[in-house]
């Protein structure tokens, strides 16, 4: 029964019964590639030459830099929510976010460098400590004056300070199962589907700033020098294998993790042609 759907024959009469079709329009996403991201950096780098000590034939250096790194959408995102369904049917609705999601990186850290070199066996020796006095991190969603864009209920003062409600962002819109666009309309947010359409946040210091206690890793690198064109080098890193769990400040309660990778070691040979 070529067009009329679905069917099978009955095993007791022999006739051809065309199953029930129901027609429903569904959403499909997709992704392209496109400029969606603005990454804002400012930082500042200092070298500090501390001169050679002639009869070690060493010489020390302190560098360092300070970053700060927010990284945020610029379009608005299309995202079905993440209820997913509606008495067992498909969600009917996308809603628009606004952008300005993203984060805030923050780092401080200290270099001291120390570098030997022994003629006789044209060797280099250096050691390497680095000291992390900032580690921060936080995630934001912002308008483009910097208000956030997301909020708690009841309201406070600072969302971002606030450690204690679950946060809430609110849809621009949303398009039906015919693409027409509507705007949202908290007050409809009180019934299924339409509460369905506010991001909520659950943990309380999902947007607060975390860091970590400072923290240092010391690197080791040998170099002999085969000729003029070729060198031989060893590098242990992390040489201490000092590696502390330390807790985690500003965020959850009783969190915590390890931020230097464990030791690890190599050799690389440099050719000159």
């Amino acid at each position: 029964m070529p067009g009329s759907g679905v069917f099978y024959i009955d095993p007791d009469s022999g006739d051809e019964v065309q199953l029930p079709v129901v027609q429903d329009t569904v959403f499909v996403s997709f992704t392209y590639p496109g400029n969606g991201t603005m990454t804002t950096k400012k930082g500042v780098e200092f070298t500090l030459d501390l001169g050679t000590v002639s009869a070690l034939q060493t010489s020390f250096i302190v560098d360092g830099a300070w970053m700060w790194v927010k990284r945020q959408t610029t379009v608005n995102d299309l995202l079905k929510p993440s209820t997913g369904s509606i008495g067992g049917k498909e969600f009917p609705m996308v809603a628009l976010y606004p952008a300005g999601y993203g984060s805030i990186d923050k780092r401080f850290n200290t270099n001291i460098r120390t570098i030997t070199h022994i003629r006789k066996l044209r060797m280099v020796a250096s050691v390497t400590t680095q000291i992390i006095w900032l580690d921060c991190d936080q995630s934001v969603w912002d308008d483009p004056e910097g208000n956030p864009l997301f909020y708690t209920d009841p309201e406070v003062l600072d969302p971002y300070a606030d450690k204690l409600f679950p946060k809430y962002v609110d849809p621009l819109g949303y398009y039906d199962r015919q693409m027409v666009y509507h705007e949202f309309d908290r007050s409809l947010a009180v019934t299924k589907p339409y509460s369905d359409l506010i991001k909520r946040y659950n943990t309380p210091w999902f947007f607060s700033e975390t860091d970590y206690p400072p923290y240092f890793v010391i690197n080791f690198k040998l170099t002999k020098e085969i000729s003029d064109k070729a060198n031989f080098s060893f590098y242990a890193n992390n040489i201490t294998n000092h590696n502390p769990l330390l807790k985690q400040r500003g965020g959850a309660p009783e969190v915590y993790g390890r931020r230097n990778p464990p030791l690890y070691f190599g050799a690389e040979i440099k050719i000159k042609f």
